[in-house]
């Protein structure tokens, strides 16, 4: 990256900085790019960005006395793009009876899925407190708060350096201290866009276009982008990139040893691993940063990128070099398909109006990996892969049953290199405090991973902060990543937010800790049509890049990060608990990722589990998307990949039910399926609830499990033969004590009517089953 692009995306990134100023009140009667110039001349000395930073707005730059290849005009223009079908419809300080500076940030759900709901945030520090959007006036945002942001973000904004290396971590600042800050006050308009989303989009912007310019030879910025304005909106200057993993399902879950939770583990923070480093190997290929990126999650990304040749050829090469390295690594496991379609900026703002142009543009890209993956490899890399040699030694990995990568060394001659390495790192990458380093070279003495560049590959290393500051210039280290926490410093690439919330490393000791019967369970679950959320889930008024992206940031938020907190107990609202144990849970987050989540732990944790995270996310996005989830209970020695299938296939049950938002449970051949608020209402909180003050008392305790299995035989039989409702009455009654009892009463009553409706008999059995495993 250039001198003039470093300056161009820092500029782009801070031009609305001066907004946190002016709604401060620090500075009176002034507008916020004059207060921003000078917030910003204290930090920078650098021309150019103060010249994107003063000259972003077309009533200022339209007369500005600046060179005509001034980086401003791309910001101005950039801008104007970055707020699409959202911008205001006045520009200028914020001042007047059309703006309103303590509007809180609306959140972006609200006018999602059709939903049309007035909640708002509390402006705050993104930290690991879930920011649910809440519907109170006290969400209004005082001039007192915006001098606190603004004090802490001056702070951050002078520990770093203005150069390529430390433009993540610019990235990083804005998103910890902008993301609750809204980027219009504009009382008229939906203010659901923060302040960090639309200056990263921006700069995003930015840097495409001053690429595919600089490859047009145009230099005079000021015609083509301020004069010619109109025209420039239709060109095709941009490309939209997408890549998506196959594979990844069978590459994690594809164990069948002990020590099974370590291996999983480290499989799946490698390719979350993997899918980083790719971008960024892409990225810095191509001369970008971080804001280029629009989502990234769930084994697959987004990417705005310049519509030059160079660009293309970039993607294009890497296609060959990331697959041909999966092969000779992974065999045909995993594949990475990647492609990309161009655009211009009429059609990331979804213009013209009511043709779906924005919609198209995802529309195109996924039937073109469509495509691909149906012919991953051509008929020469076929016969490529017939002609290999295969081992014949009849040895299998241990791990995970393939041949490929038998190493021969007395102690590990039983792993395939691959699971050895995964075997140990598992410790390293669960500690808190922990940095992930990337080099092309190797540091003795350190663990790594092997990752593939342009040049070969790369390596993985965990350090701890202090190691990692002191190490860093020592070696070629080219990236570093934090985990769950924001590290800025030198050569940071980002953040990596990671599901990672272990309550015990080993399976047998999840088990011993369950109450009642001693079974593992395994959830998975997903949110409800996703993909169809992110191409048209917002009306064509608001269906925008920007809002693309703020939804895909909050989606990832909460599935890598504050799920964490949600499996602590810490997440703002009462556990669910099968029993009194309010505890933290004894479950293990395998995979958590984009919408998509794996768990595996003490059955009834797990259960319990499953409706905190349904509760917390409903109302995390306003309710408007669902989860539907499936949960299978096995013998701990069960192999994980059937544990995988099994509990795929019921969660594959719950997404055919009409409407979806379901949950089922228990086994294939037997499932129960419904709907998550029946299931926590009628199964748990009316019947389980019910069975348990009525069997738990001392003297139906003994007696109650024999008489719970006669009652599902007759229960299951009701169906078919009517004389066993009779005979279901008839157990009743010789459970009446010799005392008169009101719980008898409510009981008896209760578990009759139960018997003669369909959809509460389902449900009772249910409720018996989750009773029998608790007490056995």
């Amino acid at each position: 990256m250039n001198e003039q692009v470093c300056a161009l995306t820092i500029g782009s990134l801070l031009h609305d900085i001066g907004k946190v100023i002016y709604r401060s009140n620090v500075i009176d009667g002034r507008n916020h790019s004059a207060s921003g110039v000078d917030f910003m001349k204290e930090i920078t000395k650098e021309e150019k960005i103060i010249e994107c930073i003063q000259f972003h707005h077309k009533k200022d730059i339209k007369n500005a006395v600046i060179p005509e290849d001034s980086l401003a005009y791309i910001t101005y223009i950039s801008d104007n793009i970055s707020s699409g079908a959202d911008r205001r419809e006045i520009e200028g300080d914020e001042s007047g009876n059309y703006f309103d500076k303590s509007i809180p940030l609306s959140t972006v759900f609200n006018i999602l899925n059709k939903h049309d709901d007035n909640s708002k945030y509390k402006c705050k520090v993104l930290n690991n407190e879930i920011n649910y959007p809440i519907d109170e006036n006290s969400c209004k945002i005082e001039a007192t708060v915006y001098n606190s942001i603004l004090q802490d973000l001056k702070h951050n904004l002078k520990s770093i350096e203005y150069t390529n290396e430390y433009i993540n971590s610019l990235c990083e600042i804005l998103e910890t201290y902008l993301s609750y800050v809204p980027s219009s006050t504009n009382k008229s308009e939906v203010s659901d866009i923060s302040l960090y989303d639309h200056q990263k989009i921006t700069a995003a912007i930015a840097c495409c276009i001053y690429y595919y310019l600089s490859k047009q030879n145009i230099t005079n910025y000021k015609v083509e982008l301020l004069q010619n304005e109109g025209k420039f909106y239709d060109k095709k200057a941009f490309l939209m990139f997408s890549c998506d993993f196959s594979g990844i399902q069978n590459f994690i879950y594809n164990i069948v040893s002990e020590g099974a939770l370590k291996s999983l583990r480290s499989r799946s923070f490698y390719l979350e691993m993997l899918l980083e480093h790719i971008i960024d190997e892409i990225l810095e290929q191509c001369n970008l940063s971080r804001a280029n990126l629009i989502y990234s999650g769930g084994g697959h990304c987004y990417m705005l990128m310049p519509n030059t040749k160079e660009v293309i050829e970039s993607l294009d090469d890497f296609d060959v070099i990331i697959n041909k390295w999966l092969i000779e690594n992974y065999s045909t496991s995993l594949y990475l398909a990647s492609t990309y379609t161009e655009c211009s900026g009429n059609e990331l703002m979804n213009k013209p109006s009511g043709q779906s142009a924005y919609k198209e543009i995802y529309n195109r890209l996924s039937r073109k990996l469509s495509k691909i993956k149906v012919s991953r490899y051509d008929s020469q890399k076929v016969q490529e892969l017939n002609q290999k040699e295969f081992r014949k030694t009849g040895r299998e990995c241990k791990i995970c049953g393939t041949t490929h990568h038998l190493q021969d060394d007395r102690e590990n001659k039983d792993i395939c290199k691959p699971c050895n390495v995964f075997k140990e790192i598992s410790n390293e990458i669960i500690k808190d405090d922990l940095i992930i380093v990337t080099s092309d070279e190797k540091i003795s003495g350190s663990k790594f991973l092997t990752l593939p560049s342009y040049n070969g590959n790369s390596f993985i290393y965990f350090m701890d902060k202090d190691r990692c500051i002191s190490q860093i210039k020592d070696y070629k280290i080219k990236r570093t990543y934090s985990k769950n926490k924001r590290f800025t410093g030198y050569k940071l690439s980002t953040k990596i937010w990671v599901g990672d919330y272990l309550a015990d490393s080993e399976l047998e000791n999840l088990v011993n800790v369950a109450t009642g019967i001693k079974r593992l369970a395994v959830l998975r679950a997903d949110v409800d049509n996703l993909g169809k959320a992110f191409t048209s889930g917002f009306s064509e008024k608001y269906n925008t890049l920007t809002r693309t992206a703020v939804l895909s940031r909050q989606l990832s938020l909460f599935f890598k990060y504050h799920i964490n907190d949600i499996l602590r107990g810490n997440f703002g609202m009462d556990q669910f608990l099968l029993d009194n144990k309010p505890l933290p849970k004894k479950v293990a987050i395998v995979y958590s990722g984009g919408d998509d989540i794996f768990v595996i732990g003490s059955w009834d944790d797990v259960i319990e589990s499953a409706i905190d995270i349904k509760t917390a996310f409903e109302k995390f996005c306003n309710n408007s998307l669902t989860i539907s989830a499936g949960i299978a209970i096995f013998p701990s020695k069960y192999p994980v990949y059937n544990m995988a299938y099994e509990t795929a296939i019921l969660e594959g049950e719950s997404k055919d039910v009409d409407g979806k938002n379901a949950l089922t449970l228990f086994t294939t051949d037997e499932k129960h399926i419904y709907k998550w608020n029946v299931f926590k209402e009628k199964v748990i909180e009316e019947k389980l609830k019910l069975l348990k003050a009525f069997f738990d008392k001392d003297e139906q305790n003994e007696r109650g499990k024999a008489f719970l299995y006669k009652l599902l035989e007759l229960i299951r039989a009701s169906d078919k033969d009517r004389i066993n409702i009779a005979r279901f009455a008839y157990m009743l009654a010789r459970l009446e004590p010799k005392k008169e009892s009101s719980l008898y009463k409510e009981f008896s009553k209760k578990m009759y009517e139960w018997i003669l409706r369909d959809d509460d008999k389902k449900q009772l059995v249910t409720a018996i089953y989750i009773y029998i495993y608790l007490e056995r």
